[in-house]
């Protein structure tokens, strides 16, 4: 676990802010908040490279508060779209861990209608959101007709984007919230290359992803930790043809509950298998 701070302060003042409060992780506006005006790219470049220098840790850039993904005000909803399109592109300047985002808020009469807005929004963000950065959902928890205030919002919302890096980051929450420590990847080679270098005891894998499917990085951490436990989550009926069929599923949406069983189960299955010995005979 890391301890960081949202840092209240320039960039210019936020290296030495962040030594001083003994922060691992940062999060913190790269532009005005108040504003519309949005970072500058050339500013986002010479910050990324003083933050790579200082190396303090992981980099998370909040969007300015005038941004509302789900505003009922045309004008208002597009500028906010704009904003985050150059939030997110200044995040791939600096490599940023994330970009965190409210889930927005629209009229209390307008929920399906403002949950839609907020859902486009994403999908259009994510669209030109780097790899390396983590699209990350705020919730908005007392704020009037806010899209999501409760987890059980959040998985509506997640749902209706039905992107797996947010599905990532709600499954990466419910395993902190039953104790885990997780550690998240956002395509099958990122997460090979987490598990050479870090102590892992169980892999969950969505089957869609990125250059790799879950089955693919299934096999490829067979060959390499063949003991490893793996729960494979999808949205689709039915596996592609020749998919190892043998792993664990966990069908998309599932709540926590499904989660803990399914991670339980991994592991016990895994254990029982290790303690069962081939008959071999003379």
């Amino acid at each position: 676990m890391r301890v960081g701070a949202h840092l209240r302060s320039g960039l210019r003042t936020a290296i030495p802010l962040a030594r001083e409060t003994g922060a691992e992780v940062v999060q913190l506006f790269i532009s005005n908040p108040r504003a519309w005006s949005g970072p500058r790219l050339e500013t986002a470049h010479a910050f990324g490279a003083e933050w790579h220098e200082a190396a303090i840790g992981p980099l998370f850039v909040h969007a300015p508060y005038l941004v509302n993904i789900a505003s009922p005000n045309p004008e208002f909803l597009s500028k906010s779209i704009e904003l985050c399109r150059r939030s997110v592109a200044a995040c791939g300047v600096l490599e940023a861990g994330g970009f965190v985002v409210h889930a927005g808020s629209g009229g209390e009469a307008e929920v399906a209608e403002a949950l839609d807005r907020s859902a486009t929004v994403l999908q259009a963000t994510l669209t030109e959101t780097p790899d390396q950065t983590q699209l990350l959902v705020e919730l908005m928890a007392g704020t009037s007709g806010a899209v999501a205030s409760t987890l059980g919002e959040a998985r509506a919302l997640f749902d209706a984007v039905d992107d797996d890096r947010l599905v990532l980051m709600n499954t990466g929450e419910m395993l902190r919230d039953m104790g885990h420590r997780v550690l998240e990847a956002t395509s099958g080679q990122q997460a090979l290359d987490i598990m050479r270098r870090e102590k892992v005891e169980l892999v969950i894998t969505d089957q869609a992803m990125p250059h790799m499917t879950g089955t693919q990085l299934a096999e490829r951490i067979r060959a390499e930790q063949p003991d490893l436990p793996i729960i494979l989550t999808t949205g689709y009926a039915e596996l592609p043809t020749g998919a190892n069929v043998s792993l664990p599923r966990l069908d998309k949406p599932f709540h926590l509950h499904d989660l803990a069983r399914a991670v339980v189960s991994a592991i016990r299955r895994e254990r029982v298998d290790a303690s069962v010995l081939p008959f071999r005979a003379r």
